[in-house]
């Protein structure tokens, strides 16, 4: 039975992996590895202490943690988590050495399903930025 299930995982794994290859090329790849980092460094420490200091972000600012939460492997998805996640010492250089080639798909996969969900018609980098 253990077979069965690590098989279907496996076949679950390629299938999501190699949606993501097909759809992506080098330059798609490169260009967001460059908005990301251009993110991370314009996080400064009060950004950081005014998201943890919420009580309750804007939703699409919520929304982008909660996707944040799910690359990073975090089984429980919510706000605290996201604020706990916020706390570290080491959140930025953690988010700096996140490298696409090493996410689990599972991983992935519970991302791309928060970025798909109705509500997330907004979710667009400007319109976080106008709420954060």
């Amino acid at each position: 039975m253990s077979k069965i299930i690590q098989a279907n995982s496996e076949s679950t794994n390629t299938a999501i992996l190699s949606c993501f290859t097909d759809k992506l090329n080098k330059r798609d790849l490169a260009d967001a590895q460059s908005e990301i980092d251009e993110s991370i460094k314009g996080l400064s420490k009060a950004n950081l202490l005014e998201l943890k200091a919420m009580s309750k972000p804007h939703f699409l600012v919520e929304k982008v943690l909660q996707i944040v939460c799910a690359l990073r492997g975090f089984k429980q998805i919510s706000w605290n988590t996201a604020k706990e996640m916020l706390t570290r010492s080491s959140f930025k250089v953690e988010l700096m050495q996140l490298n696409p080639q090493t996410l689990k798909p599972t991983e992935v996969l519970r991302a791309q399903q928060i970025l798909t969900q109705k509500t997330n018609a907004m979710l667009t980098p400007e319109n976080v930025q106008l709420h954060s």
